[in-house]
């Protein structure tokens, strides 16, 4: 599989379409239901290719009475399709905003809203060069009453926040967010998965961009384990509902997997102006739980490795709370860490040790430290002694901590995969290939000083197919 795509809500069901190439056929779009984002069944492939080459990546628009999908059609243009059956098994082709040489604007891998008695679109810049310094993300804006008609409007962006030169915009998805911010998810083919946080001008038709970002370190880019083309979709409350495919951290499929699908994330605004992205887990594990061990105060001496006690998996979710206090301890997990520690993936947390963060000075009143963000780093140079593993340079994220609040992180690992969600503010992914039958267990470190683990919950994961950190197809 490749770049999910299409992701929506339909008849009491998600729906996900992805990248999916049949032997017999030119990429088409694969799709799959669930009811809970955990527990999916695969259905036929949706899209086929017949008047376009191939079917590559777009979005979907769920209305009263069906629907619409906008995707590139190699050779031709941006198609709409649409279905109404309850399953969305049967399309019908009724447009196309096709390729013209000569425009000042790009047509591939869309998304589509709309607004008034217009459905728009936006259509990112692919530049040939991408690395040429010259090159910045555009958003190409398109309008049309009919799906059939379309006419071009003009660069949708105003604000280049978090974007760097040669970034595209490739894969976009415009959705509103909670408290009146609008949320532009694209993905950059030098850079990865990023976004951007703004206001919505419906008058003037552009996006007044306040604050944007990756998802992962942007000198990493999306190779050898990054993720890629996310695929998102509305929720209740003005939350938005994102699926991301994380690439192969391997030159061989070990584990049977190469491209999987990452945990469904719910996003959201918060923080100041609500301009800063959250992110938690979308699905209700609970389900899944088995085998579940609670710790309490556990003193964590500076520079000694504690075990955590009996328990060890590879297909487990932990929520590990730290306590807070006066000096942070740096402090390192290790999941999927063999007996004799040669196999692990380390998480590693500086509390403190990021930027200096003025946006939220005023909330820390007269704490002498004053306000620096905390630096989370996902490790995975350790994760394989496979010959075939590749290391993947650590992913680096921040976020804002108050100085009183507990360190909180929430690890999904599924084989293959590692998810950290840290105080439902950010996520960081890594993929790990051990190759030991040992390499189960779960270690923590605290580095300089001493630290206490206050509390953590622990449980393998039943079921052997869901989305949630590792559906292959």
């Amino acid at each position: 599989m490749n770049d999910p795509n299409g992701l929506c809500y339909w008849k009491g069901l998600w729906h996900l379409f992805y990248q999916a190439f049949p032997p017999e056929s030119a990429i088409c779009w694969g799709h799959a239901v669930s009811e809970d984002l955990l527990h999916w069944i695969d259905l036929p492939y949706a899209l086929k290719p017949d008047i376009e080459q191939a079917c590559w990546s777009g979005a979907t628009l769920a209305e009263d009475d069906r629907v619409i999908a906008f995707y590139y059609g190699k050779g031709l243009g941006n198609i709409a399709a649409v279905s109404s059956d309850p399953l969305l098994l049967k399309w019908e082709k009724v447009g196309c905003l096709k390729e013209e040489d000569g425009k000042p604007y790009e047509v591939y891998d869309p998304c589509i809203w709309k607004q008034g008695h217009y459905y728009y679109t936006l259509s990112g810049r692919a530049v040939p060069h991408a690395c040429m310094p010259d090159c910045e993300r555009t958003e190409y804006l398109f309008r049309s009453k009919d799906l059939v008609h379309w006419e071009y409007v003009h660069p949708f962006i105003q604000g280049g926040n978090g974007c760097i030169p040669g970034d595209d915009g490739a894969c976009p998805y415009f959705w509103p967010l909670n408290n009146g911010r609008h949320l532009l998810l694209h993905f950059s083919h030098m850079s990865g998965e990023k976004y951007l946080i703004g206001q919505y001008d419906t008058k003037r038709q552009k996006l007044l961009g306040i604050r944007g970002g990756a998802f992962q370190s942007e000198v990493n880019g999306s190779f050898a384990g990054g993720i890629a083309a996310a695929s998102a979709a509305p929720m209740e409350n003005g939350d938005v509902l994102m699926a991301v495919n994380q690439t192969e951290g391997c030159m061989h499929p070990l584990g049977g997997a190469y491209q999987v699908l990452c945990l469904p994330r719910r996003l959201s605004a918060v923080g100041v102006n609500k301009s800063e992205l959250a992110q938690r887990p979308a699905p209700d594990f609970s389900s899944l739980h088995k085998n579940g061990k609670e710790l309490r105060d556990i003193s964590l001496p500076a520079g000694k490795e504690v075990l955590l006690p009996q328990f060890k998996s590879n297909v487990m979710e932990l929520e590990l709370e730290f306590e807070a206090s006066e000096l942070f301890p740096t402090l390192d997990i290790s999941v999927l860490r063999s007996d004799d520690g040669s196999e692990a993936t380390h998480i590693r947390c500086y509390r403190q040790r990021g930027w200096r963060d003025w946006a939220h000075f005023a909330e820390c009143g007269a704490w002498e430290g004053r306000p620096y963000d905390t630096v989370i780093a996902v490790d995975n140079t350790d994760s394989s002694l496979s010959k075939h593993a590749i290391c993947r340079a650590p992913d680096l994220g921040s976020l804002f901590i108050h100085p009183s609040e507990n360190l909180k992180l929430r690890i999904f690992v599924d084989k293959s995969i590692v998810e950290v969600f840290v105080n439902d503010r950010l996520c960081l992914s890594t993929r790990a290939y051990p190759v030991k039958k040992d390499s189960t267990g779960v270690s923590v470190r605290a580095r300089e000083r001493d630290g206490k683990l206050i509390h953590g919950s622990l449980w393998e994961l039943s079921g052997h197919q869901f989305i949630g950190c590792g559906l292959t197809v």
